[in-house]
């Protein structure tokens, strides 16, 4: 399989990661990431007839496998729903989310490094 066509992560020098969606859709809600400075980021979650949420989540990382027959490569995703609170969290106002992003953003690699799921 050709990783060409992958974007990659500039700082992962030994494997390939297919970065994650800067917009996509989840259970009738659109997410458009808002920001990003290394594994932090801020995405608005919208839906037709509800006001605007914010979620700033770690990203995770993970590596190749092979499910249902079809094989996955190394890549980016959002946190699973049990995360939430370690790794994600809902805010109503972007200001807030701002607030949280500027918490994690100074704890860094330092954060990054220590949490078994984000390990570069």
């Amino acid at each position: 399989m050709s990783t060409s066509a992958i974007p990659t992560l500039e700082n992962n020098k030994n494997a390939p990661y297919s970065v994650a969606a800067i917009k996509f859709r989840l259970l009738g809600f659109e997410y458009t990431q808002l920001k990003r400075a290394g594994n932090i980021a801020i995405y608005r979650q919208s839906k037709k007839g509800l006001p605007d949420g914010y979620e700033v989540v770690c990203i995770q990382k993970h590596e190749a496998f092979s499910a249902f027959g079809k094989d996955f490569p190394a890549g980016e995703s959002y946190p699973r729903s049990q995360q939430w609170g370690s790794d994600g969290w809902t805010y109503r106002t972007l200001g807030d989310a701002e607030a949280k992003f500027k918490e994690l953003s100074r704890l860094g690699s330092h954060r990054v490094r220590n949490h078994p799921q984000l390990a570069l």
